[in-house]
């Protein structure tokens, strides 16, 4: 019997969800309810940090029931994404200092990211032509959420930079204006990279026209 391409993608995608609230979720708090630390932390920021397992496992249990373009473009962005985070950690357990790890977190991640962005919009073509989806532009595959969270990457990216570039204070101990100036322009340029990334996928970047502030019943 041959097995559909999307049920494998959607049995994977659940997998690795499992495995993300497995490892986030799970693990550490049976760790700290055996060790007797069971505390805020546990009931607050675990389930924060396990949701992206939960909703990749919501995203593959809709691929594998129907398969279509969103759940298709969506079900392989989240294994991109969870590639990256496993590449971007794995290299950031090398460094032994917490902000080492966190730079090397966020350079390694930002970079990964959009390393893979040709490879998810070629690979999702290939499953849609599959399916006999048509898909007509860049637009089917990102949205402004996926920009803001790329802008977003663009920024932490551009500060990493600017710390790595520009101390925070002078030889005299004074705060540095130059670094100031830095970390505002990494702003400004998470702002245009938005504005131009939409653009260039095709998406509008403003109110509908018929948008006027009121509701309407």
């Amino acid at each position: 019997m041959k097995v559909s391409t999307t049920k494998v993608l959607g049995v994977t995608e659940i997998a690795v969800g499992a495995i993300w609230v497995w490892k986030a979720l799970i693990q550490p708090m049976f760790k700290s309810i055996v060790e007797g630390n069971l505390g805020i932390f546990d009931f607050t920021m675990l389930p924060f940090l396990s949701s992206p397992g939960f909703f990749a496992i919501c995203v593959g249990y809709g691929l594998f029931r129907h398969a279509d373009l969103n759940s298709v473009t969506r079900s392989i962005g989240i294994l991109f994404v969870f590639a990256a985070l496993f590449i971007a950690v794995s290299v950031g357990a090398w460094f032994q200092q917490p902000s080492e790890i966190a730079s090397a977190t966020i350079v390694v991640l930002t970079i990964s990211v959009f390393v893979m962005l040709p490879i998810y919009v070629w690979l999702s073509k290939r499953v849609l032509k599959n399916l006999g989806i048509v898909t007509e532009g860049l637009h089917n595959f990102f949205g402004k959420p996926s920009a803001f969270l790329l802008a977003l990457l663009v920024w932490s990216f551009s500060r990493e930079v600017v710390e790595f570039l520009i101390p925070d204070r002078t030889v005299s101990g004074d705060f540095n204006w130059w670094h100031g100036a830095a970390v505002i322009a990494a702003i400004f340029l998470a702002f245009m990279f938005y504005d131009v990334f939409l653009k260039v996928v095709g998406i509008e970047n403003r109110l509908p026209k018929h948008f006027n502030g009121q509701t309407h019943a």
